[in-house]
């Protein structure tokens, strides 16, 4: 499922907008706030432009990708880099400026939230949606699909759509961050004590929040979700372009890595569909990896 060919280049194309086209005409002209690690702020450019938004900060961690930066201001946003070198840490200041400039007795209006929130999660979703009609169109009833999981909004959204006695649904996530799988197998909401920036090529996913909002379907749709190293992440990016001429950021590449690499067991019997979330990674570091791999 091909979400590199969106406008943003991802799917968090269709959370934003489904969240923002519930706003007021007067909320509207108040514009908005978000932050992420860039696909999403991507997202939230793209949905505002289309919705006559023109007033859009985007605040982005420290160590965000000189790319994904470069394409928000070519969209134009505002962007702020807040001096933490991790996305969460960034989420948490965004909130605090949105609730500080926004109604009282509406805490959501202006601050479009990355996956914590039920519009986005539904938008999110609508990948589900067009997987289903696909196969269905090609008349299949079982399959798999394997989805890039970090703060958990995507899979909850194709998860609730999808899943029945047929289709079956996996996560792929970083082992850096493993805490949607360790949230998954406990049965509860694990994250660590403190926030602190962790490097790894699959930033669209290197969330250390869990949704809580969408943590409930998750753990009544979803078969497993298992965490990958580093270098599996890397020989999946390698893949895509050798194998099938496909550019993938990191994110996007897990699903295919764990897959590759045998961390990932699904049913052989039925079609698996993959979702390829994105494909904005940095250029330097794309070419690094392409390099580190080719032996």
């Amino acid at each position: 499922k091909r979400e590199d060919l969106q406008p943003v280049f991802s799917f968090k194309l269709r959370g934003a907008y489904n969240r923002m086209a519930q706003l007021s005409e007067a909320e509207l002209k108040l514009g908005v706030i978000a932050s992420s690690a860039g696909n999403h702020a991507q997202g939230v450019t793209q949905a505002a432009y289309n919705l006559g938004i023109r007033n859009v900060t985007i605040y982005l961690p420290a160590n965000a990708s000189p790319l994904k930066i470069r394409q928000l201001e070519e969209r134009g946003a505002l962007v702020r880099l807040i001096g933490h070198d991790d996305t969460d840490a960034t989420f948490e200041h965004a909130e605090d400026i949105a609730r500080a400039s926004i109604p009282a007795d509406d805490p959501n209006t202006l601050y479009v939230p990355a996956f914590d929130h039920p519009l986005v999660s539904m938008g999110q979703g609508t990948v589900g949606v067009e997987i289903g009609l696909q196969m269905a169109l090609e008349e299949h009833e079982q399959y798999s699909v394997v989805v890039p999981t970090g703060g958990g909004g995507l899979i909850s959204g194709i998860s609730t759509y999808l899943a029945s006695d047929g289709v079956s649904i996996y996560g792929v996530e970083s082992d850096r961050i493993p805490y949607v799988s360790e949230s998954f197998h406990a049965g509860h909401v694990v994250q660590p004590d403190e926030f602190r920036h962790i490097d790894t090529v699959a930033d669209g996913i290197a969330l250390l929040r869990i949704g809580k909002k969408p943590f409930p379907n998750i753990l009544d749709h979803v078969s497993n979700i298992v965490a990958i190293p580093e270098n599996v992440i890397k020989r999946g990016i390698a893949y895509l372009p050798n194998n099938l001429g496909l550019r993938a950021e990191g994110a996007a590449a897990a699903p295919v890595a764990a897959l590759l690499s045998g961390a990932l067991e699904v049913p052989e019997d039925r079609p698996i569909v993959i979702v390829l979330s994105g494909r904005n990674i940095d250029e330097e570091l794309y070419q690094k990896i392409l390099a580190e791999t080719s032996g």
